[in-house]
C-alpha cells in the first residue's frame, strides 16, 4: 500500500508531541505492514528530517525555499506532487489536507485535539486562522477519521456531529520503564536534584496552565521545611509572556531545564515525587502515559483525555491553585504506584492500517 503523509510535523529537532506520534505510528506501520511504502510531503525549505527507522519511505519536496511553508503550502502547493504519485491513501496528521486531493485518493485525517473549538485564543495566530477556515470542512469531507483518544472522538461528535471511525492511541516506547538505581542516581546528580521534586514535561504554552502550577507549588512549599523543587522540561512556547517573565525573574525552587535527552526522561519521571499535568485541555496527554509507564505517581487535570492517558492510579484534580495544591500534597504522602502502560505502537499501527484499507476500498 502506497501511503502519502503530510509530513511537516516530522521536520525539526527534537520532535514535539504530534511529531513523535506521527513518527512512531509510521514506524509501526512499516513494521507490521510489510507492503507499506511511505511518501512524506513537505516544503523544500524543510530539510531536517531523518528517515532512520523508515526503510521504505521517501521525502517528496516541492515549492521554492522562499515559497509558502505552512498550511497554505499544504492546501495549495503539495497537490502538484501528490497528483503524480498514484497513492492508495493519504494521511493528514494535522487534519488539514490539500484541496482537490479527494478527486484522486481517499484521505484519513488524524484528530489530535480540538483546540480550535475549546481554546482558540491559546493557539498560534497562523494555526488558528487556518483551522478556522478549513478544520470543519476537512473533517466532515474525509473518507475516514482517526482520533488519538476516545475523549477526542466524543468531543468531535458533540461539536461537529461526526465521531472518529477508530481510536489510535499514542503508545509508549520500551524506553519508558522503571529505571535502574544507577540511572536514577545519575540523573539526580546531573540535574542537581538532591531533595524531593515534582516534574512537568511539555511545551511551555498557555494551555498547559503552568502559572497555576507554579502558584500551587509555592503554596505547597509555604509550610514545608524541606522544599519541593518544581522541574519544568520542554521548550518555551507561544502567547505566554507573563510566564516567561516570571521564569526569567527567578522563582524559588523552580528549575527550568528546557529540552533534555530523551534517555534522561524515564529516571526523571521515576525519581519524582509526582509528575504533574495541569493542562486546561489535552487531546490525550502523552507525558502522563510515559510517566505512568516509568512508575511515577501522576497528578492530572480531571478531563476524559487525561484519564485515558494517566490510568486509574493517578490523582485527578481541578486545574486551579487549590485543586493542584491538594493533589500535590496528597501525592507527597503516597507510595509510587506500579508501572503500567496501554497498547504498543505496533498495536496502534495495526488499527490505523485497518482504517486505511477501509478508506482505500471505499
Amino acid at each position: 500500500m502506497k501511503i502519502g503523509v503530510e509530513a511537516r510535523t516530522l521536520f525539526g529537532t527534537p520532535l514535539t508531541g504530534l511529531g513523535n506520534y506521527t513518527w512512531n505510528i509510521l514506524q509501526g506501520l512499516q513494521r507490521t505492514q510489510p507492503d507499506t511504502e511511505l511518501l512524506l510531503y513537505a516544503p523544500s525549505s524543510l530539510k531536517d528530517c531523518s528517515l532512520r527507522g523508515l526503510p521504505r519511505a521517501r521525502i517528496r519536496h516541492s515549492g521554492s525555499h522562499l515559497g509558502p511553508k505552512g498550511y497554505f503550502w499544504t492546501k495549495f502547493v503539495s497537490w502538484r506532487l501528490i497528483r503524480k504519485d498514484n497513492l492508495d491513501v493519504f494521511i493528514a496528521p494535522r487534519v488539514l489536507y490539500p484541496y482537490w486531493i479527494r478527486r484522486i485518493v481517499p484521505v484519513v485525517p488524524i484528530v489530535c485535539d480540538l483546540n480550535i473549538y475549546l481554546c482558540p485564543d491559546l493557539m498560534p495566530k497562523g494555526t488558528r486562522t487556518s483551522y478556522g477556515l478549513w478544520f470543519k470542512s476537512d473533517v466532515l469531507k474525509a473518507d475516514r477519521i482517526v482520533a488519538i483518544s476516545q475523549g477526542t472522538s466524543d468531543r468531535l461528535k458533540r461539536i461537529l456531529g461526526r465521531a472518529a471511525d477508530a481510536i489510535v492511541l499514542p503508545a509508549v516506547s520500551d524506553l519508558y520503564q522503571p529505571p535502574t538505581t544507577a540511572a536514577l542516581e545519575s540523573v539526580r546528580e546531573k540535574y542537581d536534584l538532591g531533595g524531593p521534586y515534582i516534574v512537568f514535561v511539555g511545551t511551555l504554552e498557555p494551555r498547559k496552565n503552568l502559572s497555576t502550577l507554579i502558584a500551587a507549588h509555592q503554596a505547597v512549599n509555604k509550610h514545608r521545611a524541606d522544599a519541593v523543587t518544581l522541574v519544568l522540561v520542554g521548550k518555551r512556547g507561544w502567547n505566554n509572556k507573563p510566564l516567561i517573565e516570571m521564569l526569567d525573574g527567578g522563582i524559588p525552587h523552580v528549575r527550568e531545564l528546557g529540552y533534555i535527552p530523551e534517555s534522561d526522561l524515564p529516571p526523571l519521571y521515576a525519581g519524582a515525587d509526582a509528575f504533574v499535568m495541569p493542562s486546561t485541555y489535552e487531546g490525550y496527554g502523552m507525558p502522563a502515559a510515559e510517566a505512568r509507564a516509568c512508575g511515577a505517581l501522576v497528578v492530572a487535570t480531571d478531563i476524559p483525555e487525561l484519564r485515558e492517558a494517566a490510568g486509574d492510579a493517578a490523582i485527578f484534580v481541578d486545574p486551579t491553585v487549590e485543586g493542584l495544591t491538594k493533589g500535590i500534597e496528597q501525592a507527597l504522602t503516597l507510595p509510587r504506584p506500579a508501572a503500567s502502560r496501554s497498547q504498543s505502537w505496533d498495536d496502534s499501527a495495526r488499527i490505523l492500517a485497518r482504517v486505511l484499507r477501509q478508506a482505500r476500498r471505499a
